[in-house]
């Protein structure tokens, strides 16, 4: 089986999804097998934090390069015509990209579909272009996605897909313990609760802002926000200030060897979001058994399978009283902890790139001859 595979999302523009995209394929090349993949990558991108000599060296990577940006208008057509001239037995993307006249199955990934479910904060172009794309992304032979909860979702908005949605969790992004952790600056001196991601509203950062505002006094501990800011909406600082909270420090966009200090030093990570496909932050967290305060949400139950603590209900009230109860109670943070560690060694991309091999065979297998 040859296997068209678009890693022209493995760079730091798509975050999580950047991950994805080079761990699926860093697994596959890994797992023995008689797969050849071409590799599809746009020489213009800054590959980032992803390192390709391995599979650049690896004789089963027939490595391709042609200037098809990833969001071009022009892309879909290119890699169409690109996919009729290498004639591969399947196609598969790590977005929820899909190509015109590919002449080939199939497969992409829709990790979510919260624009559809939550559309706030989207003009109404960038809406009915999210519609368009994932509207053609239903046509594939199969869409692979993240959880049961974002299959249930994509089946339930989109009507189309029904019956070919697959749900194979992700893994822990490789190499992560290994990273040499180095100390942001302007990292307060004293324990503190960490929060990783960006500021869009469905995050829920201003519940956590209205929570500290409520333990100021006695706070127990510092919160530090780490992650991209939107400036279409209020950063953790401005919602701290709108709230009368302190002890707040947004530090912004990390580096993985500053992400990787604060994971260890920090004493939980707090997770309020309110719609996730799977929840990366939380399972970086479990590897490193950081004991994890989350939104009740089905995507983050689904992932950690007990091992973190459900915020029920998700008032600020209720955030202030189980950052307090949780960090007083040294026993209860180890058992998370041990949970955690247990739960994260489940969560591999070798178990990942299986679930989506067998999808691809799938998919090549009822290709007409």
């Amino acid at each position: 089986m040859t296997i068209a595979y678009d890693l022209r999302y493995a760079c730091d523009h798509f975050v999580g999804i950047g991950t994805y995209a080079f761990g699926v394929l860093d697994a596959m090349r890994a797992r023995a097998g008689d797969e050849r993949i071409i590799a599809l990558w746009d020489p213009r991108q800054d590959p980032g934090r992803f390192r390709f000599d391995a599979m650049r060296a690896d004789a089963r990577i027939q490595w391709m390069e042609r200037p098809f940006a990833p969001m071009g208008v022009a892309s879909p057509l290119q890699v169409g015509a690109w996919l009729r001239e290498v004639r591969p037995s399947v196609y598969f993307s790590p977005f929820h990209f899909m190509p015109v006249r590919p002449e080939c199955p199939c497969v992409v990934t829709l990790h979510d579909v919260r624009p559809l479910r939550m559309p706030a904060g989207l003009s109404p172009w960038r809406l009915t272009l999210y519609r368009w794309s994932v509207a053609r992304a239903a046509k594939a032979r199969f869409i692979a996605t993240v959880s049961d909860f974002s299959r249930c979702e994509i089946e339930r908005l989109l009507p189309a897909a029904r019956g070919r949605v697959r749900a194979i969790l992700p893994g822990i992004r490789p190499g992560l313990l290994a990273i040499e952790p180095r100390r942001p600056s302007h990292v307060p001196a004293g324990p503190f609760a960490l929060v990783v991601g960006d500021n869009r509203p469905h995050k829920n950062l201003a519940t956590l802002a209205q929570a500290w505002a409520r333990l100021n006094g006695d706070s127990p501990l510092h919160l530090v926000g780490a992650g991209p800011v939107d400036r279409r909406y209020p950063s953790l600082a401005q919602l701290a200030v709108r709230a009368g909270a302190a002890h707040v420090v947004h530090l912004g966009h990390v580096s993985d060897e500053e992400l990787a200090w604060l994971y260890r030093n920090a004493a939980m990570l707090l997770f309020p979001s309110l719609y996730e496909g799977f929840g990366s932050p939380v399972a970086e967290a479990l590897q490193h058994g950081l004991p994890v305060l989350a939104s009740d949400i089905p995507a983050v139950r689904e992932l950690s399978a007990g091992a973190v603590h459900p915020v029920e209900g998700g008032t600020p009230e209720r955030w202030a009283e189980d950052v307090r109860s949780l960090w007083t109670s040294a026993d209860r943070r180890e058992q998370l902890a041990q949970s955690e560690r247990r739960r994260a060694a489940e969560l591999t991309y070798d178990r990942t790139a299986a679930g989506i091999l067998d999808l691809l065979r799938e998919a090549a297998a009822a290709a007409p001859k």
